[in-house]
């Protein structure tokens, strides 16, 4: 889990602006999103990383190349939350818009959105 801890804060440095003017010691540098990423979650077999970021939008990377493999789309708020089903295949995210979107990530035109309904005010 400290792996993965750090892996997560590795992508955050290396996937920011700042981090491309300042001495570059990271072993792969992911670019793709055009805003903060806040979320990383790693397939359980470890060769992919799906990021959520403030550009709405999740990236799905292969982490032996740096290559971006799937872009996925339909929030319209900051994503703020990824995870991945422990067979690999799907991925759940949560976003500022108040939507949980399911995506598949063996078959990426398949999607499933899931509004909020709870309550925003807070007792």
């Amino acid at each position: 889990m400290y792996r993965y801890f750090l892996l997560f804060l590795w992508l955050c440095v290396s996937l920011s602006s700042h981090a491309a003017e300042e001495k570059d010691d990271s072993i792969r540098t992911f670019t793709g999103h055009s805003d903060c990423v806040n979320a990383v979650a790693i397939t359980p077999d470890g060769r992919h990383a799906l990021s959520g970021s403030w550009d709405n939008t999740l990236k799905l990377w292969d982490l032996e190349t740096g290559k971006e493999l799937q872009t996925f789309t339909g929030h319209s708020g900051d994503v703020v939350t990824v995870a991945i089903t422990p067979d690999g295949q799907r991925a759940v995210s949560g976003s500022l818009d108040f939507l949980v979107t399911k995506f598949n990530l063996v078959m990426p035109a398949e999607k499933l959105c899931f509004v909020w309904v709870g309550s925003s005010s807070r007792a």
